[in-house]
């Protein structure tokens, strides 16, 4: 799931439907991520910076008005590069996108198979002691 952030309450109230919704606002992008070129191919004012880093000091200072990133990377970013100011990052409510994440295995190889068979076991123990909610719960994923 990917997400546009803010800082402090400069977005609190907003939300998008559509692209064009965005183009009043400067957007955080980083060198080399595809979903972020895209933005500019979409008509968007794109601020490009060589590494997300960048970026999220950006944000907090003003000079971007949102930064996309996946939810998940986002939050501990945030946590690792700014943690004094964890609660003052917010998201959109409206994802950019979202897609399932997948496990890929080779199925011509027995080792692989194996390994599959294990994490899908291991999946369903944590899915059945309640493990897995915890862990939704507490990265505030929607399930």
């Amino acid at each position: 799931r990917s997400v546009f952030f803010y800082y402090k309450d400069k977005m609190d109230g907003k939300d998008w439907s559509t692209y064009d919704d965005l183009k009043p606002y400067k957007i955080g992008g980083v060198l080399g991520y595809g979903d972020h070129e895209d933005l500019v191919k979409k008509g968007l004012n794109v601020d490009f910076a060589p590494e997300a880093g960048m970026s999220w000091k950006k944000l907090k200072a003003g000079r971007i008005d949102l930064f996309s990133e996946n939810e998940l990377v986002g939050k501990e970013s945030i946590k690792n590069i700014l943690p004094d100011d964890i609660d003052n990052f917010h998201t959109l409510p409206t994802p950019a996108y979202e897609v399932p994440l997948h496990i890929m295995i080779d199925k011509n190889n027995a080792e692989s198979l194996a390994l599959l068979d294990k994490f899908n076991a291991a999946l369903k123990t944590v899915k059945a002691n309640g493990e897995y909610q915890k862990i939704l719960k507490k990265y505030n994923v929607v399930q």
